[in-house]
Order: C-alpha cells, then structure tokens, then sequence
C-alpha cells in the first residue's frame, strides 16, 4: 500500500525512513501533507495514514516570519522550521526534514504574500482589504490582521475573489454579510436546530465509538446526556443547551460552528468540541472523514475547507 501513495494521493516523496514516509503536494491553495506510519503488534504490520492541509498563506507566513516570534499561533502549530536552507516540519510529535527543494517550492509564494500584504490597511474600524468587498458590498474589514492579509493572498492567488469558491473568503462573507449584525441568528439556528435533532433517529447513524465520543463532549459541556441511543431528547433541553453554548463563543467562532455544522455531516458536537477545545481541529477533521477512503474527493474536499474555517479564526 505504501508504493500506492504517490499515484494514490497525488503526492511525492519527500521523507522516508523505516518508521515513516511523508509525502507532500502543493494544491491550487493549500500544501497537501501524507504523513504514512508503521506499527507493529505482534506479527503484523499495519500502516497509518495522516493527511494535513495547510493554507498556502499559513505556510508562506510561517517561512517569512522567522524565529522573531511574530507568528500567528494557528501558524506556528504547523511545526514549521527553516534554518537556513534546512526546512523540517513536527507532525504528531516528531520532526521530519524535509529536501532542499520543496522549501524553494514554498519559497515561490513570498513574493505573493509581499504583494497581499502591501494590498492591506490599518484604519479605526481595523485591517481593511483594499479594493476588497464581501458577496455584499461590505467593505472588507477584520480584526485580526493575519485574517486581512489571508483574504488579500487568496486574491492573489486566485486572481479574483468568489464567495462562491470556498476558501477564507467566503468564510468571511458568511460572518460578515450573515452573522455578524444579526444577534437573533443564535437563537433562530438553536431552535432549528433542535427541531430537526428530534425528529433524528440516532440508532440510523454512528457506531460505538462515535457515540462514545459524542456522550463525553454532551457531559463535558452539558452536564449530562441530551442526544442520542437511549436518550428521550427533548426540543427544549436541546434547543437550550445550544443556546448557552453559542453565547460562549465569540462571533467568529460562532461562524465557524454555523459553516462546520452546515458544510460537514455528522452532527453538532463535533464541531462545538473543537471550537471549545475539548479536541482540535485535526481531531475534528478526523471524526467528519471516517466513512471516506483517505484518498477520496469527500476527504479532500472536507479537510481543505476545514482548514479554511480553521483559518477564518487566525489571531495576530
């Protein structure tokens, strides 16, 4: 399975040694990682597939921020180092150095992060986009000025703006022209929410361990079991509970669960566990591709926009 990788995923070898080869392609916006490691127990082998999707921004950000400690927190989580010419990557606990020429390849999109950075302004109101308006016609204006120029570099690589073409700007439409002025919209998803929860029969979907897993978020921020096998859900307990766990989060977050729960199936937990960091965003990813083939479009397609929403939440 392992020689399969490459014609599999697309990808080319850039690490191997006896416990683990990692692939890597760069993606019309992201740098696509496979990361394949073996474990032994008793007499057989068995081969783990990881994947990551990183924004190219992130990465091009992380390659030009150095060690002068102005990287991003979402940024700096991708283990990125570059001493020199040497480039390496942590993934899951390890360090991988990676070859000469995959970081003259990451290299290529400073100049265009130079150019997206030059098309942002600081103003009162925040860091605004030049020339940059949302699906409709809001000036494009965040708070975090990694998030302005994550916008201004998706422009550049894509030569134009569409909120129709997922990515970190479409992300920002869906807070912006949606979310943002419209303080009903908690409790209008809440009630909807659990309408439709109740009419669900949970004994249709999920196994064992999703369950467990979905049990321990609902104690976690619940208290207490309100949804699933052997539970007498009830709309308003339901619709409650989510109400109070949206006043948590911030607008932003709040946008990220609403774009999470509607592009993603498989429920609302999940997606509240992540953005109240009971689990992460690769933990997220994971429980939302289970039923897909690793190499499959639905796996793809899930984690890059996942990555995206990710992204919609970056912090100076």
């Amino acid at each position: 399975m392992l020689a399969m990788i490459p014609n599999d995923f697309g990808v080319s070898t850039v690490f191997r040694d006896e416990e683990a080869s990692l692939f890597a392609a760069r993606r019309p916006d992201v740098w696509h990682f496979v990361l394949a490691t073996t474990k032994r127990v008793q007499n057989f082998q068995s081969l783990e597939i990881g994947q990551f999707h990183w924004p190219r921004y992130s990465v091009a950000c992380a390659l030009a921020s150095g060690s002068d400690g102005t990287i991003p927190d979402l940024v700096r989580q991708l283990g990125i180092s570059v001493q020199g010419d040497r480039l390496s990557v942590t993934l899951r606990g390890r360090q991988y150095v990676l070859p000469e020429k995959l970081l003259a390849d990451m290299r290529k999109d400073l100049p265009v992060l130079e150019k997206a950075v030059a098309k942002v302004k600081s103003g009162q109101a925040g860091f605004e986009v030049i020339g940059a308006v949302t699906s409709r016609s809001h000036a494009v204006v965040a708070e975090q000025r990694s998030l302005a120029q994550a916008i201004a570099f998706e422009r550049e690589t894509r030569k134009k703006l569409d909120p129709r073409n997922f990515g970190v700007y479409s992300a920002f439409c869906s807070w912006r022209d949606f979310l943002r002025d419209d303080p009903s919209k908690k409790q209008s998803i809440a009630t909807g929410m659990a309408q439709e929860m109740v009419t669900w029969d949970p004994r249709t979907f999920g196994d064992a361990a999703y369950w467990e897993s979905v049990f321990e978020i609902q104690e976690h921020l619940c208290g207490t079991r309100i949804w699933g096998p052997g539970v007498q859900a009830q709309e308003e307990v339901l619709g409650d509970a989510f109400v109070r766990a949206f006043e948590r989060l911030t607008s932003i977050q709040f946008a990220q669960f609403v774009l999470m729960n509607g592009m993603h199936r498989g429920g609302p937990f999940h997606a509240l566990a992540a953005l109240f960091g009971i689990i992460d965003f690769d933990g997220y990813k994971t429980w939302r591709t289970r039923e897909f083939q690793p190499d499959s479009p639905q796996e793809q397609e899930i984690r890059t926009h996942s990555s995206f929403i990710q992204l919609l939440g970056v912090t100076d």
